[in-house]
């Protein structure tokens, strides 16, 4: 995963969109890199209704970044490690029947072979890696990113909503698909 050369590359493009802090300086060989400064600020509830989808969308619109791994061959693996476990009955059946229903509710409907889900995501958007000034978002930390499937930067941010205390009303994961 620690490859300078494609954590900056994705750095540089988020930061010509705005989406990360100037850069002033960057050596890929030392890696290292110095950004603007940005002063964080409490980030309210109330801002993420517009801010968290705003960011998403501008981010997963960036040109492509570089693949990190071949994203399908993962998705294909890990449903075969869940068939394996299902088959094994490693746990009582009372304890994973509603688990592996969901989770075959989901893989029916989830686009796992669809390539125009793969987009620029930043894939470590934990609290840390998201500034804010007062005004804006800011991203940092793209060591993990990558092109990857949309997905995967919703599915954080809808764990943010619980963290971060926000109501099903303040951030609506299907507005992060608006003006696709």
């Amino acid at each position: 995963m620690s490859d300078p050369a494609r954590q900056f590359a994705c750095m540089k493009v988020a930061a010509v969109a705005g989406l990360a802090p100037r850069i002033w300086y960057m050596n890929i060989k030392d890696r290292i890199s110095i950004t603007d400064f940005v002063e964080v600020r409490p980030f309210p509830a109330g801002e993420a209704k517009t801010k968290l989808p705003d960011l998403l969308r501008h981010l997963h619109s960036l040109p492509p970044f570089p693949k990190l791994m071949n994203y399908i061959d993962t998705l294909d693996t890990v449903d075969s490690f869940i068939r394996k476990f299902q088959d094994a009955k490693i746990l009582p059946e009372s304890m994973t029947e509603e688990m592996f229903q969901l989770y075959t509710q989901v893989a029916n409907v989830y686009p796992s072979h669809d390539e125009q889900n793969l987009v620029s995501c930043h894939n470590d958007l934990k609290p840390e890696n998201i500034l804010f000034d007062g005004v804006r978002l800011w991203l940092v930390d793209w060591e993990a990113a990558s092109l990857n499937d949309r997905y995967a930067d919703l599915a954080v941010v809808a764990n943010l909503k619980k963290l971060l205390g926000f109501s099903e009303k303040t951030v609506s994961m299907e507005s992060c698909f608006e003006n696709k």
